[in-house]
């Protein structure tokens, strides 16, 4: 019997921990990220895949933006400016190679996961295009970590 009352009592004190804990969990806000988290080398491709994006964001607000539309040649801008208010990126370019589109504006919005991305927005005369980014540095780190894993595996042909 006692044996039963002290198993009771534990019950209790976990389901009361899970509650208080999933209530704080609650009450807290997500942040939106500093200047500094957003700058390095972000990668993504636009949806449908045919476009690879990589943005450069600069800690003195400046950077390059490039795209490759499938296997062609590269689409440079400078980063004249890039801001951040919020959870909102707001990037001003300029073409920097004579295969740079005229862009009329590119926004992004940065979402929060297991794995941070920015949602890139990019505008022209009568197109608009969206593209998911997430930092070059964590997938070359998850790509290296997969690779090792695939290469330990002794059926796998090298």
């Amino acid at each position: 019997m006692r044996r039963l009352q002290a198993l009771l009592v534990l019950v209790s004190l976990f389901a009361a921990l899970s509650v208080s804990r999933s209530v704080t969990a609650a009450e807290k806000r997500a942040t939106p990220p500093t200047k500094a988290e957003l700058v390095g080398t972000w990668v993504g491709l636009s949806q449908g895949a045919s476009y690879f994006y990589r943005c450069q964001l600069a800690e003195d607000g400046k950077g390059v933006l490039v795209s490759v539309y499938l296997k062609e040649k590269a689409h440079v801008w400078n980063i004249d400016q890039w801001t951040q208010e919020g959870w909102r990126i707001r990037i001003k370019l300029t073409p920097a190679s004579q295969r740079a589109s005229s862009v009329s504006a590119i926004a992004g919005e940065v979402v929060l996961g297991a794995l941070d991305q920015i949602k890139l927005t990019v505008t022209g005369d009568n197109w608009k295009q969206v593209a998911t980014l997430t930092s070059e540095k964590e997938l070359d780190e998850r790509a290296r970590l997969a690779k090792e894993a695939s290469e330990a595996t002794a059926h796998v042909e090298k």
